[in-house]
């Protein structure tokens, strides 16, 4: 349901749950007093979900979504979700906290709430063999002390809002000035709070959230000079999220992989698994061979069909021999089919000295320039670039993917676009990547 039914269309829905075996998905962050969880004998058959828009209008472009309904039911979303999705973004779980327990948002002051009821079902203090509601009747009261406790601060809180305001109408221009060259930095030199107190202001202003991800793409490309800025897409979910839109929306449903790798059957139809050598080895002359027996089986595999790559390896943790890496990179080009870098643990090894291990993108860059690789078949490299593991981070749920192949890079955005922002992600990364190179480094 995405809209809330009114009473006829409740009543009739619930009768007929009676008769059929229905099953009801709440997608419209209705009171609690307009869920069908709250009609008789529907409690175990409705699944809600609710966005943060619950707490304020301002907050519908935050990602976060609460499940409610069926203990059975929510383990299999959360199951299901890890595997697709990975965890939640603690930041964004941590954001809207902030965000709350601050009151920096207003809540919404048409309707009852929708927050879920969870109040434990208390009977209050006993006395004899009569039951007295005391307990819920006294918690009831102090809630509603608070409550007038706190609103003669309302008004603090409105000049405060109004403060944010003023501030976010000074930012507006430069924002627009920013996203006519697509990426660029609309927030270097300004001040970490200055900024947060910016993003609070006007968290339902899109072309904040626009200058946000195109400054924060500005910040990153600087230290990763070999991706081309406008080729890039910034991905809320991580690198999981980027592979599973390639492998589910964009087309690519087949992938040869080494074995021992992580589960990629979550991010693409079909996978194909080459063995490793005896010594764990990349063995890409067996990686070959894989790709032509599929292609003699089956002509047009390679328009669905990739290599995935990921190196430093998981699950293994062996970084792969860079000659190796050349072979396939070659083969893949001269043969058109594309080579996905599953970037997620970038330069980490367990090593007293920062290391430097090529990309696939450096790598075949470094094979046109020295004119063994063709530039424009180069475009068939994607990587998937996570930021989370990389630059410690884990748990943000952030990745850019790299997608230089113009008609590729249409329908990954056309998926991606369906992906709320992590925006405090995007906001922490941006803050880590506007440092100097060295910072970072160390």
């Amino acid at each position: 349901l995405g809209s809330v039914p009114d009473e006829f269309m409740r009543r009739k829905l619930r009768i007929l749950s009676t008769k059929r075996p229905l099953f009801f998905i709440e997608a419209n962050n209705a009171p609690n007093h307009l869920s069908l969880a709250r009609e008789a004998r529907l409690v175990q058959v409705v699944i809600r979900l609710l966005s943060p828009e619950i707490f304020s209008p301002r907050l519908h472009h935050l990602s976060t979504v609460f499940v409610a309904g069926n203990a059975e039911f929510l383990r299999a979303i959360e199951s299901v979700h890890f595997n697709l999705k990975g965890t939640p973004s603690a930041s964004e779980v941590e954001f809207l906290t902030f965000l709350l327990e601050q009151q920096l948002v207003k809540s919404p002051t048409n309707g009852r709430s929708a927050i879920p009821d969870a109040r434990p079902p208390a009977e209050g203090l006993m006395v004899g063999h009569t039951t007295f509601s005391a307990l819920p009747h006294l918690a009831q009261r102090t809630e509603r002390h608070l409550e007038e406790l706190l609103s003669n601060h309302t008004h603090l809180l409105g000049h405060s809002l109004d403060a944010l305001a003023d501030k976010t109408t000074l930012f507006t221009r430069r924002i627009q000035n920013a996203w006519k060259t697509r990426h660029f930095d609309a927030f270097a030199g300004v001040e970490v709070r200055e900024l947060l107190d910016h993003l609070v202001g006007s968290l339902d202003r899109m072309d904040t959230i626009q200058a946000l991800e195109g400054s924060f793409l500005s910040a990153f490309v600087r230290h990763q000079p070999q991706y081309q800025p406008e080729s890039c897409v910034v991905v809320s979910g991580s690198s999981r999220t980027g592979l599973g839109i390639l492998g589910f929306h964009c087309g690519i449903t087949d992938v040869v992989i080494p074995d021992l790798s992580w589960s990629y059957e979550q991010c693409f139809p079909h996978i194909h698994v080459v063995p490793l050598t005896e010594s764990l080895a990349l063995d890409a002359e067996a990686m070959i061979e894989k790709v032509e027996e599929l292609c003699r089986r089956d002509p047009a595999w390679r328009q669905r069909g990739a290599m995935v790559l990921n190196n430093p390896h998981n699950a293994t943790g062996r970084i792969f021999a860079e000659e190796a890496i050349q072979k396939l990179i070659l083969y893949c080009l001269e043969n058109d089919i594309y080579f996905i870098d599953d970037l997620a643990y970038q330069n980490m090894v367990p090593a007293n000295e920062l290391p430097e291990i090529k990309t696939l993108r450096q790598i075949t860059s470094e094979l046109v320039w020295l004119g063994l690789a063709d530039a424009q078949r180069a475009d068939r490299v994607i990587s998937v670039h996570s930021v989370s593991k990389t630059d410690c981070s884990a748990g943000s749920r952030l990745a850019v993917v790299e997608i230089r192949d113009p008609q590729l890079r249409q329908q990954f955005e056309q998926a991606n676009a369906q992906i709320k922002p992590n925006l405090a992600a995007i906001l922490i990364s941006y803050l880590f990547y506007r440092s100097s190179v060295q910072a970072v480094r160390t």
